[in-house]
């Protein structure tokens, strides 16, 4: 599904994060509604769950990292595909 990982010319990958406070049924919601785009779960992180259809960016389904109650903004996160790691390390310099 993915690229080779760990090279410096391989981007990173880019994906949205959307928290839940109801994990088990979130992912059996998420597997029916990304099923007709070939969506399926690519990464278990087991709090955390990336889904993806091997076609570029990826959206996970979580508790929040800090274990309060999702929200609008808390367990919401966005990750920017970059380039190269480099071009990440830059942006963040």
């Amino acid at each position: 599904i993915f690229p080779q990982q760990g090279t410096e010319d391989t981007p990173m990958i880019g994906y949205a994060m959307l928290g839940t406070n109801d994990y088990e049924n979130a992912l059996q919601f998420y597997d029916k509604v990304l099923a007709p785009v070939g969506g399926k779960r690519a990464m278990d992180f087991g709090t955390s769950t990336a889904y993806a259809n091997g076609q570029g960016a990826m959206i996970a389904i979580g508790k929040p990292f800090n274990n309060e109650p999702a929200t609008n903004s808390n367990g919401t996160m966005i990750a920017l595909a970059m380039p190269s790691k480099d071009a990440g390390a830059a942006s963040t310099a």
